[in-house]
């Protein structure tokens, strides 16, 4: 399974989920945030409030990414995949 933070449409920080799955002895987890197409009324909707990554936050989610993936694994044994979910929000193919 993949999580989704608050960098998308999840409800935690990427440090909370790192913490919630690291107390609950999860031997690793991948977090997986959207990236949303930009061309489309929805894509850009998604942008707008803030349900996707973007140019601007892309690099500052895979810094946090990368130091919780290490504080995960010295903490608490954890390991965290870094990724992300490529969306395609359209109403038809």
């Amino acid at each position: 399974f993949h999580i989704h933070s608050k960098f998308s449409d999840g409800k935690l920080t990427i440090p909370e989920i790192v913490d919630l799955f690291g107390q609950r002895q999860f031997g690793a987890i991948a977090i997986t945030d959207h990236i949303c197409e930009s061309s489309t009324w929805l894509g850009k909707a998604a942008s707008y409030l803030g349900r996707t990554l973007t140019p601007a936050t892309f690099p500052i989610y895979q810094e946090i990414l990368k130091s919780e993936a290490e504080r995960a694994w010295k903490q608490y044994r954890m390991i965290v995949l870094p990724g992300f979910e490529l969306t395609k929000n359209s109403l038809s193919n």
